[in-house]
Order: C-alpha cells, then sequence, then structure tokens
C-alpha cells in the first residue's frame, strides 16, 4: 500500500507551550528504534522508542510505553525511524521509507498525530506505527465557563 512519503527523520508540526503524550506500536519481525528530538541532527533526543513484534507496543529504556514531553517553545518535533535485521545491539539502518505524518483534529481539540514506516518489501507501511497526542488545547477548554463546554 503506497502511501505520501517524507524525510527520515520525519518533520512533525506541534503547539509550543504544551505536553505531548507520545507512543509507538512495532507491527514488524524486524527490530525497530524510533528515536524523538526537537532538533533535526537528531542531538539531545527526548525519548527512544524500541522494539519487535506484531502489534506490540514500543518501550523507551525505562521499560515505559508513552513518553510525555513538555513542548517549551518548539514548533517541530522531529521522529528518526530505524531498524535492525539483527535485534537490539544493531546495526542500525534508516527505514526504507516513511510516510507523511497524518494529523487528526484541530485545536483547540484534541490533535493526533501518525507517522509510519516500510523497513521490508510488503509495503504495508506499519512497521513502526507513531502517535503523537496534544491533549492539552483540550483540557484548557474544559475549565471554560460558557456555556459551549457546560456538561450536560
Amino acid at each position: 500500500m503506497a502511501c505520501p512519503t517524507t524525510t527520515n527523520p520525519a518533520q512533525i508540526s506541534i503547539t509550543s507551550n504544551t505536553t505531548l503524550h507520545i507512543f509507538c506500536v512495532s507491527h514488524a519481525g524486524f527490530f525497530q528504534q524510533v528515536i524523538l528530538s526537537f532538533n533535526q541532527d537528531m542531538s539531545n533526543n527526548i525519548g527512544i522508542f524500541s522494539g519487535t513484534g506484531e502489534n506490540v507496543a514500543m518501550a523507551l529504556a525505562d521499560g515505559k510505553n508513552v513518553l510525555t514531553a513538555k513542548t517549551g517553545n518548539n514548533k517541530t518535533l522531529f521522529a528518526q525511524f530505524r531498524f535492525s535485521k539483527s535485534g537490539p545491539n544493531g546495526p542500525f539502518r534508516p527505514a526504507v521509507s516513511v510516510c507523511a505524518p497524518i494529523v487528526n483534529g484541530t485545536p483547540p481539540n484534541p490533535v493526533f498525530t501518525t507517522v509510519t514506516s516500510e523497513d521490508s518489501g510488503d509495503d504495508d507501511n506499519n512497521d513502526s506505527y507513531l502517535t503523537v497526542a496534544d491533549l492539552n488545547s483540550a483540557q484548557k477548554q474544559i475549565g471554560k465557563s460558557d456555556d459551549t463546554y457546560a456538561s450536560a
């Protein structure tokens, strides 16, 4: 299944001064790795998801499956997709292709962005499946006192 592709690392537009909730799922036989950074050169990474298997949550170094990251003044998150045929110790190669981010929702509603990768010939474009959630825009609106946000 073909998808519009993007660069690797992928550039994901984010809202500054918010908190992101990020998770990644593997759908692959090869070992997957997704490195996240606010810098395009991938210096000062904020988290690395790793794992393998079909429909398996990838983990951070601390064993958690969800990364919570404050964006500060940053407006772009970079995600580098890599894989290894030899397991967690590498060597790692860049994913063969990375699908362009798909954005669902707009502030003040929650915004969910997904980016997927492909590392082999089956072209299912889901070997690593990254989801970035910005829930803060909606949470800020919950406290509003106008009728738009009143509960039933």
